[in-house]
């Protein structure tokens, strides 16, 4: 019995069961803000390449393959596992915004018909405390549209 009073006055040990207790939590709050970090990152990297190849969409509205090589060369994720690039892909629209079609289509009266080009591409990564219920993202996606007729 004396022992067990002894036991529960005894402090000693009490900081290392709360450090215990605590850190596992702050390492996922800490990872998470990691994994957030990285994906603001390559998020970056990315609209910063699409813009590259939105400056050559700009020169040669036609040259897909040369816009999708300025998109890779001004990105250093182009060679990694998880970098995915989407084509070129064509809209056009009326003044109006009416959807119509670009090589068919045309425009009733004096609105003029407008071209946009989107481009989009997405890197996924492993986050550093993985993929706990969708709040850790694990991709990093960036598109942009820009009219170019």
């Amino acid at each position: 019995m004396r022992a067990l009073s002894r036991l529960r006055r005894d402090r000693r040990g009490i900081s290392a069961v709360e450090l215990a207790l605590a850190l596992p939590i702050l390492l996922l709050v800490v990872g998470g803000i990691v994994d957030h970090g990285r994906m603001l990152w390559y998020q970056a990297d990315l609209t910063q390449a699409l813009r590259a190849g939105m400056q050559h969409a700009l020169r040669s509205p036609d040259d897909n393959a040369g816009i999708l090589d300025a998109i890779r060369a001004s990105t250093g994720l182009s060679g990694a596992k998880g970098f995915s690039l989407g084509s070129p892909s064509r809209s056009c629209t009326c003044l109006d915004s009416i959807p119509i079609s670009c090589s068919t289509g045309w425009c009733v009266g004096l609105l003029a018909k407008r071209e946009y080009m989107t481009l989009s591409a997405s890197y996924g990564f492993t986050p550093v405390v993985g993929t706990m219920m969708g709040l850790v993202p694990d991709r990093a996606e960036a598109s942009l549209r820009l009219r170019v007729k």
